[in-house]
Protein backbone atom coordinates (compact mmCIF):
# COMPACT_ATOMS: atom_id res chain seq x y z
CA UNK A 1 0.00 0.00 0.00
CA UNK A 2 1.50 3.71 -1.10
CA UNK A 3 1.14 6.30 1.68
CA UNK A 4 0.25 9.50 0.59
CA UNK A 5 -0.93 12.59 2.78
CA UNK A 6 -3.68 15.00 2.47
CA UNK A 7 -4.01 18.65 3.78
CA UNK A 8 -4.57 18.69 7.27
CA UNK A 9 -1.76 15.87 7.79
CA UNK A 10 0.64 17.59 5.32
CA UNK A 11 0.72 20.46 6.74
CA UNK A 12 3.68 23.26 5.81
CA UNK A 13 6.73 21.27 4.49
CA UNK A 14 10.00 22.74 4.91
CA UNK A 15 11.77 24.87 2.21
CA UNK A 16 14.78 23.51 0.57
CA UNK A 17 17.39 25.65 -1.37
CA UNK A 18 17.52 25.39 -5.25
CA UNK A 19 17.04 26.40 -8.79
CA UNK A 20 14.19 26.63 -10.84
CA UNK A 21 13.47 22.88 -11.43
CA UNK A 22 12.05 22.41 -14.60
CA UNK A 23 14.69 24.70 -15.97
CA UNK A 24 17.46 23.15 -14.65
CA UNK A 25 15.92 19.84 -15.44
CA UNK A 26 14.90 20.99 -19.41
CA UNK A 27 18.04 21.94 -19.69
CA UNK A 28 19.89 18.82 -19.03
CA UNK A 29 17.31 17.05 -21.46
CA UNK A 30 18.39 19.27 -23.81
CA UNK A 31 21.87 18.77 -23.49
CA UNK A 32 21.16 15.15 -23.31
CA UNK A 33 19.16 15.06 -27.03
CA UNK A 34 16.34 12.93 -25.10
CA UNK A 35 15.23 12.26 -21.85
CA UNK A 36 16.13 8.37 -22.70
CA UNK A 37 19.53 9.54 -23.66
CA UNK A 38 21.21 7.79 -20.32
CA UNK A 39 23.62 4.60 -20.47
CA UNK A 40 22.67 1.49 -18.90
CA UNK A 41 24.97 2.29 -15.92
CA UNK A 42 23.57 5.42 -15.32
CA UNK A 43 19.95 3.79 -15.75
CA UNK A 44 20.52 1.43 -13.26
CA UNK A 45 21.96 3.92 -10.89
CA UNK A 46 18.65 6.22 -10.90
CA UNK A 47 16.74 3.60 -10.36
CA UNK A 48 18.27 2.35 -7.56
CA UNK A 49 18.32 5.26 -6.14
CA UNK A 50 15.27 6.43 -6.69
CA UNK A 51 13.95 2.43 -4.95
CA UNK A 52 15.63 3.85 -2.14
CA UNK A 53 14.47 7.41 -1.40
CA UNK A 54 11.06 5.81 -2.14
CA UNK A 55 11.52 3.03 0.21
CA UNK A 56 12.25 5.64 2.99
CA UNK A 57 9.75 8.19 2.33
CA UNK A 58 7.21 5.02 2.67
CA UNK A 59 8.97 3.86 5.82
CA UNK A 60 8.64 7.63 7.38
CA UNK A 61 5.47 7.59 6.41
CA UNK A 62 4.36 4.30 7.77
CA UNK A 63 5.69 6.03 11.55
CA UNK A 64 3.72 9.30 10.99
CA UNK A 65 0.51 7.31 10.41
CA UNK A 66 1.16 4.51 13.40
CA UNK A 67 1.90 7.64 15.77
CA UNK A 68 -1.30 9.40 14.41
CA UNK A 69 -3.25 6.56 15.64
CA UNK A 70 -1.72 5.65 18.55
CA UNK A 71 -1.47 8.78 20.36
CA UNK A 72 -3.34 11.13 18.30
CA UNK A 73 -2.86 14.70 16.55
CA UNK A 74 -2.74 16.87 19.07
CA UNK A 75 0.23 15.04 21.17
CA UNK A 76 4.22 15.72 21.17
CA UNK A 77 4.83 12.19 19.77
CA UNK A 78 2.77 13.17 16.85
CA UNK A 79 4.36 16.55 16.97
CA UNK A 80 8.05 15.28 16.36
CA UNK A 81 7.25 12.45 14.00
CA UNK A 82 5.59 14.78 12.29
CA UNK A 83 8.94 17.55 12.16
CA UNK A 84 11.31 14.45 11.96
CA UNK A 85 9.74 13.58 8.42
CA UNK A 86 9.10 16.74 6.97
CA UNK A 87 13.24 17.25 7.83
CA UNK A 88 13.76 13.87 5.72
CA UNK A 89 11.30 15.15 3.07
CA UNK A 90 13.80 18.15 2.44
CA UNK A 91 16.68 15.94 2.27
CA UNK A 92 15.20 13.39 0.19
CA UNK A 93 14.18 16.06 -2.32
CA UNK A 94 17.50 17.56 -2.98
CA UNK A 95 19.01 14.59 -3.73
CA UNK A 96 16.37 13.52 -6.21
CA UNK A 97 16.82 17.04 -7.51
CA UNK A 98 20.52 16.53 -7.97
CA UNK A 99 19.38 13.35 -9.71
CA UNK A 100 16.94 14.96 -11.96
CA UNK A 101 19.85 17.32 -12.94
CA UNK A 102 21.92 14.66 -13.48
CA UNK A 103 19.88 12.41 -15.66
CA UNK A 104 16.62 14.06 -16.65
CA UNK A 105 12.95 13.44 -15.27
CA UNK A 106 13.03 9.82 -15.09
CA UNK A 107 11.03 7.45 -17.67
CA UNK A 108 9.78 3.93 -17.64
CA UNK A 109 12.26 2.77 -20.00
CA UNK A 110 15.19 3.77 -17.59
CA UNK A 111 14.15 3.14 -14.12
CA UNK A 112 10.57 0.97 -14.50
CA UNK A 113 7.15 1.87 -13.74
CA UNK A 114 8.20 1.91 -10.18
CA UNK A 115 11.31 3.66 -10.08
CA UNK A 116 8.68 6.69 -12.02
CA UNK A 117 6.37 6.33 -9.39
CA UNK A 118 8.64 7.51 -6.93
CA UNK A 119 9.87 9.93 -8.40
CA UNK A 120 5.89 11.31 -8.43
CA UNK A 121 5.81 10.41 -4.47
CA UNK A 122 8.80 12.63 -3.81
CA UNK A 123 7.23 15.27 -5.56
CA UNK A 124 4.00 14.86 -4.48
CA UNK A 125 6.12 15.35 -0.77
CA UNK A 126 7.34 18.33 -1.46
CA UNK A 127 6.40 22.37 -0.83
CA UNK A 128 3.84 23.82 -2.84
CA UNK A 129 5.79 25.66 -5.63
CA UNK A 130 8.08 22.56 -6.11
CA UNK A 131 5.07 20.39 -6.83
CA UNK A 132 3.26 23.20 -9.03
CA UNK A 133 6.39 23.41 -11.03
CA UNK A 134 6.45 19.87 -11.68
CA UNK A 135 2.96 19.56 -13.75
CA UNK A 136 3.91 19.58 -17.10
CA UNK A 137 6.33 16.56 -16.32
CA UNK A 138 3.85 14.81 -14.15
CA UNK A 139 0.94 15.17 -17.36
CA UNK A 140 3.39 14.54 -19.66
CA UNK A 141 4.11 10.90 -17.95
CA UNK A 142 0.54 9.90 -16.99
CA UNK A 143 0.05 10.65 -21.15
CA UNK A 144 2.40 7.86 -21.50
CA UNK A 145 0.87 5.61 -19.81
CA UNK A 146 4.00 5.64 -17.21
CA UNK A 147 1.39 7.30 -14.12
CA UNK A 148 -1.72 5.74 -12.71
CA UNK A 149 -4.78 7.45 -13.31
CA UNK A 150 -5.12 7.51 -9.45
CA UNK A 151 -1.80 9.27 -8.73
CA UNK A 152 -2.89 11.84 -11.85
CA UNK A 153 -6.24 12.81 -9.74
CA UNK A 154 -4.61 12.82 -6.60
CA UNK A 155 -1.92 15.39 -8.36
CA UNK A 156 -4.78 17.30 -9.97
CA UNK A 157 -6.69 17.32 -6.88
CA UNK A 158 -4.06 19.07 -4.79
CA UNK A 159 -3.37 21.16 -7.79
CA UNK A 160 -6.96 22.50 -7.86
CA UNK A 161 -6.63 23.09 -4.02
CA UNK A 162 -3.93 25.32 -4.01
CA UNK A 163 -5.69 27.44 -6.95
CA UNK A 164 -8.81 27.61 -4.42
CA UNK A 165 -10.83 25.56 -6.82
CA UNK A 166 -12.96 22.72 -5.90
CA UNK A 167 -11.42 19.23 -6.90
CA UNK A 168 -12.72 16.94 -9.39
CA UNK A 169 -11.81 13.11 -8.27
CA UNK A 170 -12.18 13.40 -4.32
CA UNK A 171 -9.10 12.43 -3.16
CA UNK A 172 -8.18 14.87 -0.66
CA UNK A 173 -9.55 14.90 2.68
CA UNK A 174 -8.89 16.42 6.26
CA UNK A 175 -9.46 14.60 9.90
CA UNK A 176 -10.89 16.61 12.46
CA UNK A 177 -11.64 16.07 16.47
CA UNK A 178 -15.03 17.19 17.64
CA UNK A 179 -15.67 18.09 20.83
CA UNK A 180 -16.19 14.52 22.10
CA UNK A 181 -12.78 13.53 21.40
CA UNK A 182 -14.03 11.19 18.17
CA UNK A 183 -12.13 12.16 14.82
CA UNK A 184 -13.78 12.42 11.36
CA UNK A 185 -12.96 12.57 8.44
CA UNK A 186 -14.41 14.76 5.96
CA UNK A 187 -14.05 15.44 2.25
CA UNK A 188 -12.77 18.57 1.22
CA UNK A 189 -14.76 21.09 -1.30
CA UNK A 190 -15.51 19.22 -4.85
CA UNK A 191 -17.40 19.72 -7.73
CA UNK A 192 -20.38 18.22 -8.40
CA UNK A 193 -20.57 15.58 -5.83
CA UNK A 194 -23.08 13.42 -7.49
CA UNK A 195 -21.41 12.69 -10.37
CA UNK A 196 -17.95 11.93 -8.42
CA UNK A 197 -17.82 8.51 -9.14
CA UNK A 198 -18.39 8.70 -12.69
CA UNK A 199 -15.12 10.93 -12.80
CA UNK A 200 -13.54 8.28 -10.60
CA UNK A 201 -13.97 5.38 -13.23
CA UNK A 202 -11.92 7.31 -15.89
CA UNK A 203 -8.96 6.86 -14.01
CA UNK A 204 -9.50 3.76 -12.21
CA UNK A 205 -10.26 4.55 -8.68
CA UNK A 206 -13.28 2.70 -6.34
CA UNK A 207 -16.28 5.04 -5.59
CA UNK A 208 -16.34 7.42 -3.14
CA UNK A 209 -19.88 7.66 -2.78
CA UNK A 210 -20.72 4.81 -0.69
CA UNK A 211 -17.88 5.69 1.32
CA UNK A 212 -20.18 9.08 2.48
CA UNK A 213 -22.60 9.50 5.17
CA UNK A 214 -25.39 9.90 2.97
CA UNK A 215 -26.33 13.70 1.91
CA UNK A 216 -22.78 14.78 3.72
CA UNK A 217 -19.24 15.15 2.65
CA UNK A 218 -17.87 12.77 5.56
CA UNK A 219 -16.75 9.73 5.44
CA UNK A 220 -18.40 7.01 7.39
CA UNK A 221 -16.55 5.96 10.20
CA UNK A 222 -13.72 3.09 9.57
CA UNK A 223 -13.81 4.45 6.01
CA UNK A 224 -10.12 6.83 6.03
Amino acid sequence: MILRFYPLILGTLLLVGCDNTSTASDAVQSQMGSAGAIDSASARTYRLRLTQLGAADQQDRQEFMTTLRQYGPGSTQFATVRRQMEHQDSVRLREFLALEKRYGWPQKSQVGAEGVGYAYLLIQHSPEQIQVSYQSKIQASYERGELSGADYATYLDRMLGYQGKPQRYGTQYAIRVLSNGREESYLLPIEDLSQVDERRETVQLEPLLPQLVPGTLVFKPGMK
